[in-house]
């Protein structure tokens, strides 16, 4: 609760793997730093959550269950949310882990490709009462536009199929084992009635002659 400078934590779930005290500290810690300097007109959700992902390392409570695969799939099926669009998240589960993906990937893109004074800059822009457009601009010298186009080529030269085949390679091997195992046992059961059928055809002509 940035406003009340308030941290509430589920310490029965912090304390378990994959969840860190530490890591979900500086979390939080670090949302209530951004929303003590940026008014929050001025902060879109996907910079506040990126930020904080890229500080702290991840998300872990949202990360468990799925894994780092909602951006990839987006990626690849062309379905991933635009900028513009993560100014609010959206409640659908499977959106929501996209939505934290995406904010943490470009705040990384950000880091990577313009160094971490570059995200800095943006942030020091928005304390000083700037929109989110002009503060990219004066910091980054693009465009958001021009920002999230460079962004989605990165991603979807990342995360193409070859790289989601290589990944899930196992999966899919299992998969194949499994269906040919089951294929093999329908054989198995269609020989084993055309054998009773064949023996018992034999036992009638035989009870005719």
């Amino acid at each position: 609760m940035p406003e009340r400078n308030l941290i509430v934590l589920d310490t029965s779930r912090v304390y378990t793997k994959p969840f860190t005290l530490e890591a979900t500290l500086k979390h939080e810690l670090c949302h209530i730093l951004l929303h003590h300097n940026i008014d929050r007109e001025n902060l879109p959700r996907w910079l506040d959550e990126g930020v904080c992902q890229w500080t702290s390392g991840g998300i872990a409570e949202l990360m468990a269950s799925e894994g780092n695969r909602a951006l990839e799939k987006a990626a690849m099926s062309d379905m991933v949310i635009s900028i513009m669009n993560l100014s609010r998240f959206p409640q659908e589960e499977k959106s929501l882990l996209l939505a934290y993906e995406e904010s943490k990937s470009i705040v990384e893109y950000i880091v990577n490709n313009y160094s971490e004074q570059g995200i800095l800059r943006v942030l020091e822009y928005l304390k000083e009462g700037y929109s989110i457009d002009d503060s990219i601009q004066k910091s980054l010298s693009v465009s958001t536009s021009e920002l999230e186009m460079k962004w989605l080529a990165h991603i979807k030269r990342k995360h193409t199929w070859f790289s989601y085949l290589s990944n899930n390679i196992y999966t899919i091997l299992f998969f194949l084992a499994a269906v040919a195992t089951l294929y093999g046992f329908i054989r198995l059961l269609k020989k084993k009635r055309a054998y009773v059928d064949e023996d018992e055809e034999d036992r009638g002509d035989g009870s005719i002659s």
